[in-house]
């Protein structure tokens, strides 16, 4: 019986031991941060404002933000205005003394046209009789210079021909 009580203490110091020097090797010296952030809006016309906000873990000290549309900020959460349409994919990297890691968003930013601001037909002028038919083209683009694909336009014309 005493041998057995004697084996079971030296178990529990063994394992006292153990999970003394892992905690320690936990506790020791600053970790790699874990970089991560969130994002709003994620979508929405230009211009677009959006709101990062570093999430990171273990304590980063310094950040390198890549906007994917060839900005960048070292701001710890920055805004960012984005002017020209399509799908951007924000890089972060998040520092500390420990080194460096770094999170691409699974999300993207995706900036459509703003308001309408130009309109461009393919005739300048033309002279019709009553009842005759035009074909034509238009393009149209708002104020950044994106180009509007989706726009629903109409025409009208008046009896004094305009």
């Amino acid at each position: 019986m005493a041998q057995c009580m004697q084996h079971r203490l030296r178990r529990q110091a063994l394992l006292s031991l153990l999970f003394s020097s892992a905690f320690v090797i936990v506790a020791c010296g600053p970790t790699i941060p874990e970089a991560s952030f969130t994002a709003a809006p994620l979508e929405g016309a230009a211009p677009l404002s959006v709101q990062f906000t570093d999430t990171s873990e273990n304590t980063p000290t310094s950040w390198a933000w890549d906007f994917g549309d060839g900005a960048t900020s070292v701001q710890q959460s920055p805004l960012h205005e984005y002017e020209v349409a399509g799908t951007y994919a924000v890089t972060l990297i998040a520092t500390n003394d420990a080194g460096s890691g770094t999170a691409t968003t699974t999300r993207a930013i995706t900036i459509g046209p703003g308001e309408l601001a130009r309109v461009e037909l393919s005739e300048e002028s033309v002279e019709l009789e009553v009842g005759a038919t035009l074909a034509f083209s238009v393009k149209v683009w708002d104020g950044f210079d994106n180009e509007i694909s989706d726009a629903e336009l109409s025409w009208e014309v008046t009896a004094g021909g305009s």
